[in-house]
Order: C-alpha cells, then structure tokens, then sequence
C-alpha cells in the first residue's frame, strides 16, 4: 500500500520470515498462513472478528506513532510535530481506514484526499532524483540511520509484571 516494489522472491521471503515468526510465537498450524493470498483471508477474517480498541489501545496506538521522530532522533519540535501530523496521522489513517483510524482517535479527517497516493507519488519524485543525480538519501537509508544505535549501556530488562501499575521497577 506504501508503494514498495518487491520480485517474486523477495515477497516469498517476506512471508517465509513472518510465517516463521508465527510458528515461534506458537500460532498454530492450523491458523498459521501458508501463502500471500491465505494471510490476506486471515486478515479479512480477524479484521471481521476484532472488538474495538480499548483505551489502552487508543493510548499505545496514539504513543507509538507520536514516538516516531523521537526515536529517529529528531529534535526540532516543529518538524516533529510537521513528520507526525501531517506524515505519520495521514498514511496510518490511509492504511487503517477512516472507521478504525476514528476509534483510534488519529486526527485529520478528510484533510488528506488520498495519502497513500501522495506518498507513493513522493516516493517516485525522491526516486527520480536519485536516478538523475541529485542524491538524496533514500528513505530506506534513513530509516537505516534512525534505527542504527549504540549498544553501550543497553540492557534488555523485563518488567516482572504484565501490568505496569504492579511490576518492580526495571
């Protein structure tokens, strides 16, 4: 939906590393997608299934995507606020549609047409450049740049309850 172009066998991968990834969280075979088309049918199905979100939903949903220039290290709280609100809210909105994106409470209804379109048409324009000549870091190079971090003083800790309010701090 974002416009990525991938051969034949890129996507057979794809999926092969997400099927596997189910089979080691304990899907079950049964309900474990074997193809493109069968995860597709799955998703229509649990996309049917699917009980609204919950406030702790609306609030890690709403989190994550206000967490995304932090994580990429950008600081200006302008831009942060300009990559957030009229970026990251759009394309979540296009890819999750108006009804899911409305129980979510994301803002900016109806004051991007067609944001997936826009983005994808960005990309190409982005891609153009690059292809004549004016170098301009993919956007593949800085999501690789914005996720590249030092591991001195990481500590993978986890927190000894599944509710916060009664895990030790860690």
């Amino acid at each position: 939906m974002l416009g990525a172009r991938y051969s034949t066998e890129e996507q057979s991968g794809f999926h092969d590393v997400w099927r596997y990834a189910g089979f080691l969280m304990g899907i079950p075979d049964t309900i474990l997608f074997t193809d493109e088309s069968h995860a597709l049918e799955l998703i229509r199905i649990g996309t049917i299934c699917e009980p609204p979100p919950t406030m702790e939903a609306i609030i890690m949903a709403n989190a994550l995507i206000n967490s995304a220039p932090l994580v990429a290290n950008i600081k200006d709280p302008d831009e942060r606020d300009r990559l957030v609100n009229k970026l990251i809210y759009p394309i979540a909105r296009g890819l999750v549609g108006d009804e899911l994106s409305d129980q979510l409470n994301f803002p900016g209804k109806g004051k991007l047409l067609f944001p997936l379109l826009a983005y994808r048409l960005d990309q190409r324009v982005k891609k153009l450049k690059q292809s004549i000549g004016f170098a301009e870091a993919s956007d593949f190079s800085q999501l690789l740049q914005a996720s590249a971090y030092d591991d001195a003083g990481l500590q993978y800790l986890l927190p000894d309850h599944g509710h916060a309010e009664r895990s030790s701090q860690w």
